[in-house]
């Protein structure tokens, strides 16, 4: 890990999962094991307090990384703080997990792999919040209805929106969308 303070939000679906990092400088008299952000609550309220907000509005996991910099007494220290409850206090409920620089490194890269998700199941998501409105707005780029919105092509040529929301085409996942969403508003209104 560099020296620089920095905060890495992992992309887990579309969720996001912060994490920030602690460093514990050399001339401290505190170890990556044994520093909290307790310790350190009045000087730094508003960014702890702030990260557990975004915790909240992501639905997500909060860690906090204690660590020391390369080449020192503890670079092999890496402290990882899930943090499950916090107040206006601090941290009231928590948990630990020692790790080396190693166990660390392992632990991060499985995180972010639990976090990848298939290209398509994410564009898919995408456009599942978009409105039908929105959606049929798009304009496909290729085939028949080259520059054509799929509001138009429903109308016009229902069978070729129908194939193209099946095929791994651009927008194909939007034109599925449209289509589902159409539907839903028909079977609302019926």
């Amino acid at each position: 890990m560099s020296n620089k303070k920095c905060r890495i939000y992992a992309a887990c679906g579309v969720s996001q999962t912060p994490i920030e990092l602690l460093k514990c400088e050399e001339n401290q008299t505190v170890t990556p094991y044994s520093s909290h952000p307790n310790n350190y609550w009045d000087k730094n309220a508003s960014k702890f307090l702030s990260l557990w907000r975004a915790k909240q509005d992501f639905n997500a996991t909060l860690y906090l990384v204690n660590y020391a910099e390369n080449n020192t007494k503890y670079a092999d220290q890496v402290l990882v703080i899930e943090v499950e409850d916090m107040d206006e206090k601090g941290i009231t409920k928590e948990i630990k997990t020692k790790h080396t620089m190693e166990t660390f490194s392992k632990w991060f890269v499985e995180l972010n792999n639990r976090c990848l998700r298939p290209k398509e199941e994410l564009i898919k998501e995408i456009y599942e919040k978009k409105s039908v409105d929105e959606l049929g707005k798009i304009k496909l780029k290729k085939g028949r209805h080259a520059n054509e919105c799929i509001e138009y092509i429903y109308k016009i040529d229902l069978e070729y929106l129908e194939w193209h929301s099946k095929t791994k085409y651009e927008y194909s996942k939007a034109t599925l969308c449209y289509l589902n969403k159409i539907k839903e508003l028909l079977g609302d209104e019926k």
